[in-house]
């Protein structure tokens, strides 16, 4: 397939991973790719071709596929926009979602995860790399990782603001 953006020739994993997430977007919704054409606003075969990486006719606007994952709430394309430009998409939580103990062990099972990634990697390290080992980093990728760090959001960040902050005794 010829390349079809700049990024291609340089990145050449992260787009077709970005094409991969568009196409899973689209196919893996309930009802599949007619049932999201309706809500997104498009026929279906214009949608299937819009994420088919061999159509270089159509294309999906960055609007469209703001809409597919608003509606999917299936973030793969960001994160794999993020991951070709060398960021990592974190989903914050909802605002106020959780109590202070339920954030606190938010906060514990995000840091034992790290732990045993760590633990994990450093064994593969030693060259004793098995399936095993090679599952658990996979589990502790940066998706992983970051996507439980959302759930700590320091209370200066602005969507903590609309929590109650408790008053000094």
């Amino acid at each position: 397939m010829a390349s079809r953006t700049p990024e291609a020739s340089s990145h050449p994993h992260c787009v077709s991973n970005l094409d991969a997430a568009k196409y899973a977007a689209v196919h893996d919704f309930p009802g599949g790719a007619s049932a999201l054409a309706a809500l997104v606003g498009l026929a279906p075969s214009t949608l299937c071709n819009k994420v088919n990486p061999s159509v270089d006719t159509h294309h999906l606007s960055l609007s469209e596929a703001v809409k597919i994952q608003a509606i999917t709430q299936d973030g793969r394309i960001l994160e794999a926009e993020a991951a070709a430009l060398g960021y990592v998409a974190i989903r914050l939580p909802r605002a106020g979602a959780g109590s202070d103990v339920e954030l606190l062990n938010a906060y514990a099972k995000w840091t034992r995860d790290i732990g045993e990634t760590a633990e994990a990697i450093q064994t593969a390290l030693e060259g004793e790399i098995d399936e095993a080992s090679l599952a658990a980093i996979h589990r502790g990728n940066a998706r992983g990782l970051c996507t439980r760090a959302g759930a700590v959001r320091a209370p200066w960040h602005p969507a903590a603001a609309s929590r109650a902050t408790p008053t000094p005794e």
